[in-house]
């Protein structure tokens, strides 16, 4: 469903409101405080699922009765265009019409098709999102939106994980209780003390039978160590017999291998070690001349290197040398600037004497620092040149002005008093002419709009007179049945009476004349009722159908009076044609503005009038100022003068003179400042020179040919050392790449000895992988190859005759060393002795179980006569149940471990899909900040991780990230519900309050993506700055007015029906009266069908 019209003809504060709405994207509806947002929504919420009564509504919110709240939605589902309305009534959700479905679909079949099966929860927890909705999660509650959120259904794994942890916790609750005293173990260990408590010795018979255990422990140790004895010796004889088997075909065997290790073992195949020989021979002939030849390069390169010599003393110094020759230019410039600044001073010398003698035949260095150039001076010449200035541009500005005023002044008389000619009359009598002839325009103007409301309400009044058919009330056959029975029962009756008069059968007659009196009467009464009935009904319909008509007929005879009233005035408007006075609306609208025209021209006119007026008075004004201006200009005068003489100046009244001889006495004396000044200069730049010089010639006379050159030059000095620096650096560049190549051959050298022992070392290892050390030896190895293969054969039959002996005895295992130490002679001695030793054996073993049951019989009676040994053995069982008890604690606390572990895995790997939506919109309305949403298994909360990993609830959260969260959900839940063909228009009131500036931007970069996947979004807000925001991103918002907090009920009746009118002709809306008229016919109309 998508929305395209809102149309409210009258809910709370909103009266014949018309807005339009974007169905595919998101609209941005601004308006301030009180402006009726929230409103909005309830109108919206409340036409698709119902008003609240009326009657819950405060007494001074509640609307009239006559007037009730009503409004529609238009909006398109299914391709189709939909038209929703509804009306408030005092009980249930008020009355439902819907136009745009198919014929003879219910009215709530077609609503809650057009909702997808919304419920009203559902569309209030999701769809319809105010501050109070987002900030709690208790809207997020109910069964279907909890599916989502929550994912209740997680399948038959999360179902067994949940029950396990349930059957751990029981199992342990029951092991150990929660308040560490019930529970089995609590239980044994109290039973245990109280066991240990009443267990006391019991004297000499404790000590017998302790006696008695001792010797029969030892009686079992020696009968345990005898069965060892006895198995042991079995298993010896066993072994040496089978030792004794296996011993002639492992010594035929051990010959064999013998003789078959003493051959020479051949690792490969003599012919292809030998080619492989032959091959790194060859490579390592070829390295070695290579490597020869490398070596006498290198050396012959070296030598070359070492017969160029370099002066040690100049190496030594270059750096330093190098340094001055970069200095070379720079000194070249001091000597240049040297040069150029004894120029100068004689150029200033001169240049002073031309200045003094253009200055005056009076001036001299003496008077000329005799004047007083000081700051404060020239600020008393800026002074009073500025004041004489100011007045005299002051009087300047006047007498402009005085010029301009005048100008202006005769030329606007001239237009003023041709316009006025034209006019004819004064401008104040054609004014008021005028706007009574607008008054007379506005009058007509709303007398026609008055007739088409009338017109409209004849037409709809007739339309309702001919819906109501006061003929038809009753059928017209059961007018002509109660006749004929009328009649018929009359003709009988006289039938009757005719036959009893003339002598017929009395009871018979009589009978059939009472029986036909009785039929015709029940005619009569039905006729009757029937004429009573049609009688009552058409009194009550007449008296309603007499009253429209009464109405239709006074809205006719009002027409007629309009008709009449905008004939007279046509009659009283003679100057114009009358046909203008019968133009249409749109033409009287027209007329109107032209005189609305023309009034504003002579408005204007009388404007210019009075400008005129005023501009002769300030005229006036102004030659006065320009006298006073001229008196002050020579007052301003005379104090320039006196400022001049103070300053030893001659008199002028010429500013700019004065200011240019103050200028070149300036220049003079900072041209004899710098005069001055010129020779400290010259002089500090010699000895910068003379420095230099010096460091010349001391690293001169520290190299060689330092005897040879002029120092007094030293530029020339420096530029003899520059090319002594180019030639030693040529020669040291060669000689390192002398040295390099020498260096590079050496490598290669070194490269092609590897080479040479990569070569030796294959010739090394094939004779190494052949076992030889020469040819010759290859081919003793052919020869041993034969013999081997011999040697094999045998070896093969002795294996089988060994594993035909060895499998007699499958339990038995020997090894090569009891092979290599039997001797069949000790052999055979020893199985004698060991068979011997068995007899014996048995034969203790026999005696020692004789005396073990007569201990055991002895005990027993022991312990069958003393109580203390029962308590003994129940509190040996006990200890042992507090250990098994313990070890099924420690087992069900590894269980609890890792069911937990398998629901935190199962908890971040099965979130569900509305939660890994929401974590995305999360990520972006929070820069990052936090990236998964999930939820706990089989708890009804939410978690939150950030990006460093950490896990909060939702109630540690601060209150705009709880909110952003919450709108991330429910971003998400939109999605989901499209998904599944639900389709709602997404409501949302000032969410943004309790976002930050970056925050807001990203949530509203969220709205921007939801929008575009095709949900329609309503926005509202409050803030101006949110509204801008969405309109630099080409979203252009909806502007809502401002309202004041009143109701019509609090108003004046003839205000309150003049503004709704004032706002009907405005706004050029009549679909509002319509629909009220249409309301009005369809009440009628019930009341009708209900008393027919």
């Amino acid at each position: 469903m998508k929305l395209t019209e809102i149309d409210i003809d009258r809910f709370r504060i909103w009266r014949n409101l018309l807005l339009r709405l974007d169905p595919k994207g998101l609209n941005v509806i601004y308006g301030p405080n009180e402006a009726g947002k929230t409103t909005l929504m309830r109108f919206i919420r409340s036409t698709l699922y119902g008003y609240e009564p009326l009657t819950t509504e405060p007494a001074f919110h509640r609307p009239d009765a006559e007037q009730p709240w009503r409004g529609a939605v238009r909006c398109e589902h299914g391709g189709r265009t939909w038209r929703i309305h509804r009306r408030a009534e005092a009980a249930g959700p008020g009355r439902l019409r819907i136009s745009g479905g198919q014929e003879g679909v219910a009215k709530d079949v077609a609503l809650d098709d057009i909702l997808s099966g919304t419920s009203e929860d559902v569309y209030a927890d999701i769809f319809a999102v105010g501050v109070r909705e987002l900030q709690q999660l208790a809207t997020l509650g109910t069964n279907q939106v909890a599916q989502y959120i929550y994912g209740l259904s997680l399948g038959p794994q999360g179902r067994q994980i949940l029950d396990a942890l349930a059957d751990v916790k029981e199992r342990r609750t029951s092991m150990f209780g929660e308040d560490h005293r019930s529970g089995r173990i609590p239980q044994l260990f109290d039973k245990y003390a109280n066991l240990s408590g009443s267990l006391r010795n019991s004297g000499q018979a404790r000590d017998k039978h302790a006696k008695l255990t001792h010797r029969r422990q030892d009686l079992l140790q020696e009968i345990e160590e005898l069965q060892h004895r006895e198995s042991h010796v079995t298993n010896e004889l066993r072994g040496l017999r089978f030792l004794q088997n296996c011993h002639k075909p492992w010594k035929r065997i051990r010959d064999l291998q013998a003789e078959q290790s003493g051959l020479q073992i051949v690792p490969t195949n003599p012919t292809e070690a030998l080619k492989l020989l032959a091959a790194a021979e060859k490579d390592l002939l070829e390295s070695t001349n290579r490597r020869d030849k490398l070596n006498e390069q290198a050396t012959q390169l070296r030598s070359q290197a070492e017969r160029l010599q370099t002066d040690p003393l100049f190496d030594k110094e270059r750096y330093a040398i190098q340094s001055l020759v970069d200095q070379s230019d720079w000194l070249r410039q001091i000597e240049e600037q040297i040069r150029n600044a004894e120029e100068r001073s004689s150029e200033l010398r001169r240049e002073l004497n031309h200045q003094m003698t253009q200055l005056g035949s009076g001036w001299a260095v003496e008077r000329l620092n005799s004047i007083d150039t000081s700051p404060a001076a020239h600020h008393r010449l800026l002074e009073a040149a500025r004041r004489y200035q100011d007045t005299v541009q002051r009087r300047g500005k006047l007498r402009r002005m005085l010029r301009s005023m005048t100008r202006r002044s005769q030329k606007e008389l001239v237009e003023l008093n041709t316009q006025l000619d034209v006019v004819g009359i004064p401008v104040f009598d054609a004014i008021e002419l005028e706007q009574l002839r607008l008054r007379e325009l506005e009058n007509l103007g709303r007398l026609r709009l008055q007739e088409e409301q009338l017109a409209l309400k004849i037409q709809t009044v007739r339309r309702v007179i001919d819906r109501v058919d006061t003929d038809e009330s009753i059928p017209a056959w059961v007018d002509k049945t109660i006749t004929t029975m009328g009649w018929i029962g009359a003709g009988l009756c006289l039938f009757g009476i005719a036959t009893f008069s003339l002598g017929g059968e009395p009871r018979r007659a009589l009978g059939g004349a009472l029986a036909a009196a009785a039929f015709g009467f029940a005619g009569i009464m039905w006729w009757g009722v029937r004429n009573g009935l049609r009688n009552n009904f058409d009194a009550k319909v007449g008296i309603k159908l007499d009253d429209i008509a009464d109405e239709a007929r006074q809205a006719d005879r009002q027409l007629r009076l309009l008709q009449e009233r905008i004939g007279r005035m046509s009659l009283a408007g003679r100057h114009e044609d009358a046909k203008n006075w019968k133009s249409s609306t749109a033409e009287m609208v027209d007329r109107i503005g032209d005189c609305s025209a023309r009034i504003a021209d002579l408005e204007v006119l009388q404007r210019k009038q009075t400008r005129a007026a005023s501009r002769r008075m300030r005229l006036k004004m102004l030659r006065e100022r320009y006298k006073s201006a001229q008196q002050t200009v020579n007052e301003q005068r005379q104090a320039w003068c006196r400022v001049l003489t103070s300053l030893g100046m001659d008199e002028t009244v010429r500013i700019e003179q004065a200011f240019d001889w103050w200028r070149r006495i300036q220049e003079v004396r900072e041209m004899l400042t710098q005069w001055r000044n010129s020779a400290p200069e010259v002089e500090g730049l010699r000895r910068m020179f003379e420095a230099m010089r010096m460091r010349v010639e001391q690293l001169g006379n520290r190299l060689t040919n330092a005897k040879k050159m002029n120092f007094s030059r030293p530029l020339e000095v420096l530029t003899s050392w520059q090319q002594e620096l180019k030639t030693h650096d040529r020669d040291r560049t060669e000689k390192h790449r002398l040295i390099a190549e020498s260096e590079a051959k050496q490598y290669d050298g070194r490269h092609t000895q590897h080479q040479l022992e990569a070569a030796e070392l294959r010739r090394s290892a094939v004779l190494a992988r052949a076992g030889v050390s020469s040819r010759e030896e290859l081919t003793k190895q052919q020869e041993s190859e034969a013999r081997r293969v011999q040697l094999a054969a045998q070896l093969k039959k002795a294996n089988e005759e060994l594993m035909d002996a060895s499998s007699a005895e499958t339990e038995l295992a020997i090894v090569e060393d009891d092979l290599m130490r039997f001797d069949a002679l000790n052999a055979r001695e020893t199985i004698q002795l060991r068979t011997s030793e068995l007899a014996d054996v048995e034969q203790r073993l026999n005696k020692n179980h004789e005396e073990l049951g007569s201990l055991k019989q002895e005990i027993k009676l022991l312990e069958s006569g003393r109580d203390s040994h029962a308590e003994f053995f129940r509190k040996s069982r006990v200890a042992t149940e507090i250990y098994r008890a313990s070890e099924d604690w420690l087992a069900l606390q590894i269980e609890y471990a890792a069911v937990m572990q398998i629901r935190r895995r199962f908890e971040q790997e099965n979130i569900s899909g509305t939660l890994v939506t929401a974590s995305g919109y999360m990520h972006r309305m929070t820069s990052g900040r936090y990236h998964r949403i999930w939820a706990p298994l089989g708890e009804d909360l939410l978690c939150i991780d950030d990006e460093f990993g950490q896990t909060f609830r939702v109630e540690q959260l601060s209150g705009g990230t709880r909110e952003q969260l919450f709108l991330a959900i429910r971003f998400a839940l939109v999605r989901e519900f499209a998904k599944r063909g639900v389709e709602l228009p997404l409501v949302m009131d000032d969410l943004f309050v309790n976002f930050d500036q970056e925050r807001t931007a990203a949530a509203a970069d969220c709205l921007l993506e939801v929008a575009r996947e095709g949900q329609q979004v309503l926005f509202f807000t409050c803030h101006e700055h949110i509204a801008q925001m969405f309109q630099q991103k080409q979203i252009e918002p909806l502007w809502l007015p401002g309202h004041k907090v009143a109701y019509d009920a609090l108003k004046p009746e003839h205000d309150a029906s003049h503004a709704e009118d004032a706002h009907r002709i405005e706004g050029g809306r009549l679909v509002s009266d319509s629909d009220e008229l249409l309301d009005d016919a369809w009440d009628q109309a019930k009341s009708s069908d209900s008393l027919a």
